[in-house]
C-alpha cells in the first residue's frame, strides 16, 4: 500500500560453490526504468553457497507510488553489483509483477479493500 512498508518473499538458491549477491528493484513510478531514486529495495545481500530456502525482505513503498501493476526485478549474481540491467557476472534475473494499492484511512481506522469495491 502507498506510504507503507511492504514485504517480498524470495526463494534463494545458491548451489554455485561461491558467494552470491541478491538485489531487487520495484518500478514505483511505472516508467519502465529501474534506476530511479528509491526503486532498489534490496541491495547486495550476501547469499552464501549452499543457501536453499526463502526469506522475507521489507522495504518502504513511497506515498506517491503509482497504483496498480508495476514491474519487479530480482537478480542474484556472483558479483557485488547494483545494476538492474545488462550483463553483471554469472547469475539469474527474474521479472515479476506486483500490485500497489491505495492506503485508506479515516481517523485511526485503516481499510484494505481486498475486492476493490
Amino acid at each position: 500500500m502507498q506510504g507503507q512498508t511492504g514485504t517480498i518473499t524470495i526463494n534463494r538458491v545458491n548451489t554455485s560453490g561461491a558467494n552470491a549477491y541478491l538485489n531487487a528493484w520495484m518500478d514505483f513510478n511505472n516508467d519502465g526504468i529501474l534506476t530511479d531514486a528509491g526503486e532498489q529495495i534490496i541491495t547486495n545481500v550476501l547469499i552464501p553457497s549452499g543457501t536453499n530456502g526463502s526469506a522475507n525482505y521489507t522495504f518502504n513503498i513511497p506515498s506517491n507510488a503509482v497504483l496498480g501493476s508495476i514491474g519487479v526485478r530480482v537478480r542474484i549474481t556472483n558479483v557485488n553489483t547494483t545494476i538492474s540491467y545488462g550483463d553483471s557476472g554469472s547469475g539469474e534475473a527474474e521479472d515479476h509483477i506486483a500490485t500497489i494499492l491505495p492506503y485508506l484511512s479515516i481517523g485511526n481506522l485503516v481499510w484494505y479493500d481486498v475486492n476493490n469495491n
